[in-house]
């Protein structure tokens, strides 16, 4: 997927990085190996910067890099929705999971998810 709205490089990676977390994906991997990792490449190809990293360009390029990690790890304004429905899992082993990605989101400042459904 290549984006291809009009702004800044930056201003492109953060809606990007709010898509991504508000669909609860990270398909370039987590915010810190984007950040410090090949994932950083991925995000450039999809944001379309194809000319090679320079002195020239890597302010730029940094920009974008932190405004996709911080609007990947930003807290949302509603909890992301679990991505597969409870229904497909059982109901132990969806707490279970649950209990897991939320250990998660904490540790990144995250809001809880909630099950597929609502609260219980």
């Amino acid at each position: 997927m290549k984006v291809t709205a009009p702004g800044t490089l930056a201003a492109r990676a953060r809606q990007l990085g709010q898509e991504h977390a508000a669909a609860g994906i990270a398909p370039f991997g987590d915010a810190d190996y984007v950040y410090q990792d090949a994932g950083s490449a991925d995000l450039m190809t999809a944001l379309g910067e194809t000319r090679p990293a320079t002195e020239e360009n890597n302010p730029e390029r940094l920009a974008a890099l932190e405004a996709y990690c911080d609007a990947l790890t930003s807290p949302a304004g509603t909890a992301v929705q679990a991505p597969f429905p409870e229904s497909l899992l059982d109901p132990e082993r969806a707490a279970q999971w649950l209990a897991v990605l939320n250990e998660e989101c904490a540790r990144r400042g995250l809001p809880p998810l909630e099950p597929a459904g609502g609260s219980r």
